[in-house]
């Protein structure tokens, strides 16, 4: 089975009418109409010159336009148009086709380039109208503060998170399944407060201090590095959280230092993807066979783009199992284009087939071991996590026992 798109529908329309609406706007001024209109066009123009197919997978583009357009001469300019253009860009179902503010544009760049900056370190995602952690980075603030995946975020600084302009979108596609994900705003320089919940009843919640600090993923893939003892192997842990520049000379580090006598590694792809090319680098130790242990890979729903070639060569070239989940199936190429308002548009602009011509888009890459992974309320247990590292002792165990041949 392919996986899940969430609809487009052109006259379905009326929901990003309503949502406008339902957030109390009034008509705008004539000036930022004319301004919202603007931008409108750039992107509407944009993606009819550069979208990677040419036939805009069959969408009739100037239909969407008449659709949108007066929904966009009704907003101002800011979050509620961006609603309005990824409502158009959902209608086209294609990955790495978004509009984002700059302020994450930034963030999202400066890490791919391994570039350290504020971070809260924490990742959010909606479901079914509540935000919890799915993620966080290791050694980031979130994570010292105590706060674990699954926890609800009730409030940050006394108010509703919808309410809060320090949660920005995670610039995720719009017309993907699963929960809309948010981090907190890039840059902020101060502390926040967040009310926590642990556990369905309320009987946890709790308030929260975070501080911002200077880092960056690769920060978080060393401080994930681990060695876990489990009937006498030493299984290695470590996690990428993006396939940025300077992952895979951090592995080649790791495989030299802190995991070179270990029996097995696990390695953790789940998460955004980045440079193929680094993903590709990440690789090569097990591809090369001088790392020829036992190895599981984790992916899950939202292991997205790079990070999906990633699991496929994994498969492809039998360097170890996938465990966890079907992977979300967002592979296009994208570049960024600026839009009038300082908005950056995501554009696919060319497609990436795998070998023998196979296309991950819309498809993704399923696990070998699947697990089954609530998020709501689960006080930090991952269990996929824990399958892979099953996963392994399993495989070191049957070494062993071959090894020791019969009685």
């Amino acid at each position: 089975m392919g996986r899940r798109w969430r609809t487009g529908s052109l006259p379905g329309v009326s929901l990003v009418v309503s949502l406008a609406w339902l957030l109390g706007l009034a008509p705008v001024a004539s000036g930022a109409s004319a301004e919202s209109l603007e931008v409108f066009d750039a992107c509407w123009s944009r993606v009819r010159r550069s979208f990677y197919d040419r036939n805009l997978h069959d969408v009739d583009w100037s239909a969407v336009r008449d659709a949108y357009r007066p929904v966009a001469a009704e907003v101002p300019v800011g979050d509620v148009l961006r609603t309005v253009l990824n409502g158009m860009l959902a209608e086209l179902q294609a990955s790495h086709t978004t509009v984002i503010p700059e302020s994450v544009y930034r963030q999202l760049t400066a890490e791919l380039r391994g570039r350290r900056s504020l971070r809260f370190g924490v990742l959010l995602e909606e479901i079914d109208g509540h935000l919890f952690v799915r993620d966080q980075f290791f050694g980031g603030p979130a994570e010292r503060a105590g706060i674990q995946r699954g926890d609800r975020v009730l409030s940050i600084d006394g108010r509703p998170p919808s309410h809060s302009e320090a949660l920005v979108s995670a610039g995720y596609d719009p017309s993907l399944g699963g929960g809309a994900m948010y981090f907190f705003a890039p840059g902020m320089d101060q502390s926040l407060e967040l009310e926590i919940q642990s556990d369905p009843q309320g009987i946890t919640r709790r308030r929260v201090g975070l501080e911002p600090r200077v880092m960056s993923g690769l920060d978080s893939a060393r401080n994930s590095v681990r060695v876990i003892e489990k009937d006498g192997f030493r299984i290695g842990t470590i996690h990428f959280p993006y396939c940025q520049r300077g992952a895979a000379e951090l592995l080649e580090e790791m495989l030299r230092d802190e995991l070179r006598r270990c029996d097995g590694l696990v390695i953790d792809l789940r998460g955004r993807g980045g440079y193929l090319d680094e993903a590709k680098r990440i690789l090569r130790p097990f591809e090369n066979r001088s790392w020829s242990k036992p190895l599981a890979f984790l992916i899950d729903d939202r292991t997205r783009s790079a990070k999906e070639v990633m699991a496929h060569l994994v498969r492809r070239n039998r360097l170890g199992v996938l465990v966890g989940q079907r992977t979300e199936g967002a592979v296009l190429g994208a570049n960024f284009f600026r839009l009038p308002d300082g908005s950056y548009l995501e554009l696919a602009i060319t497609d990436v087939p795998v070998s023998g011509g196979i296309r991950l888009e819309g498809v993704g890459v399923e696990a070998d071991l699947e697990v089954e992974d609530p998020l709501p309320y689960v006080t930090g247990r991952d269990p996929i996590f824990e399958t892979g590292l099953e996963a392994v002792r399993h495989a070191l165990q049957s070494r062993r026992a071959r090894s020791r041949g019969p009685f």
